[in-house]
C-alpha cells in the first residue's frame, strides 16, 4: 500500500513505478484546465509530457522539494542546518563559509541536470548532493530520476541506536570527510551481532521504494529556451482536451480543489 504525502510517496516497487505523479504547472494558467480534466485525459497529458521530456527529470525541482520536506518535518531540519553539516563534512582544510555552502545549495535548487565531468571528477554540487543523500539515507536516484529507495531505522531500534554509546559518543569532530552514516549504522549492527541482540546479516534499517509526489517536468520544459515549444505543445494539448471534454458534457459540477 502506498503511503503518500505532499513531497514523496513510499511503497513496494510495482506500486511506486506505476504511481501517477502530480504535475506542477507553476503559475501557468493552463493548470486550471488540467485540474478539471477527467483522469483519462490527465493520463494522456502525463504520458505525452514524459515523452517530450525524453525521460529527463528536473533535478533542482526534486532537490528543492526534498529540502522543503525536511524543513516541514518534526523536528524541522532547515537548509541552514544542512549547510552547517556540509561545512563540517568539508573539513577545516577547505576555505569556504557557511553562507557560500548555502548559496551552492540555492544554485543546486535551480539546476536542471547535474552534469558529469568529462574527466570523471565530481562537481562540488554533486558531492554536496551525495553527502546529503548519505546523511538522510536516500538514493540519489530519487532526486535525479524522481524514483529511488529510502531507508530508515526500524521503530524498535531507533531509540536504542540513539541511546547507544556509539551514537552518544559521536561528536561534531566525528562528522568529517570520513563520516558515513550507513557505515556508522553498520558498525552498530556488528556490535549487536556480537552481543547476540541481532541475527547476523539482519539489519536495523528498513528500505522502501519512493517516488516524488510532484514532477517538475513541465517547468523544466518551460524554463529552457530549447524546449519552450514542447511546453507550448503541452498547453495546446490540455486546451484541446478541455474543449473536447466541454463539448462532450463531461465537465465536473465543481472544480477540483487541487491547487499546488
Amino acid at each position: 500500500m502506498i503511503m503518500e504525502d505532499e513531497y514523496y510517496c513510499t511503497g513496494d516497487e510495482t506500486e511506486i513505478r506505476e504511481y501517477h505523479r502530480k504535475i506542477d504547472f507553476g503559475e501557468n494558467a493552463v493548470k486550471e484546465k488540467y485540474n478539471v480534466l477527467i483522469p483519462e485525459y490527465q493520463e494522456i497529458v502525463y504520458r505525452v509530457l514524459r515523452e517530450l521530456a525524453d525521460g529527463r527529470e528536473y533535478f533542482g525541482y526534486n532537490f528543492s522539494r526534498f529540502l522543503k520536506s525536511y524543513k516541514k518535518a518534526e523536528p524541522s531540519v532547515s537548509q541552514l542546518r544542512i549547510s552547517r553539516l556540509l561545512l563540517k563534512i568539508l573539513g577545516d582544510g577547505v576555505s569556504t563559509s557557511e553562507k557560500e555552502v548555502n548559496n551552492r545549495l540555492d544554485i543546486a535548487k535551480k539546476t536542471i541536470v547535474i552534469k558529469k565531468s568529462a574527466d570523471g571528477q565530481t562537481s562540488q554540487i554533486e558531492d554536496f548532493v551525495r553527502d546529503i543523500c548519505n546523511y538522510f539515507l536516500i538514493d540519489t536516484d530519487l532526486l535525479e530520476k524522481g524514483i529511488g529507495k529510502v531507508a530508515y531505522i526500524k521503530d524498535e531500534w531507533d531509540c536504542k541506536y540513539r541511546e547507544s554509546d556509539l551514537f552518544t559518543g559521536l561528536t561534531e569532530d566525528d562528522i568529517s570527510t570520513s563520516f558515513d552514516l550507513r557505515l556508522h549504522i553498520k558498525m552498530y549492527e556488528k556490535y549487536l551481532w556480537e552481543k547476540g541482540e541481532l541475527k547476523e546479516g539482519e539489519s536495523i534499517l528498513e528500505e522502501e521504494w519512493a517516488v516524488m509526489t510532484y514532477t517538475g517536468m513541465f517547468l523544466m520544459l518551460e524554463q529552457q529556451k530549447s524546449t519552450k515549444n514542447e511546453a507550448k505543445a503541452i498547453e495546446r494539448l490540455i486546451n484541446e482536451l478541455y474543449v473536447r471534454q466541454l463539448v462532450e458534457g463531461k465537465m465536473p459540477s465543481l472544480l477540483k480543489n487541487s491547487e499546488f
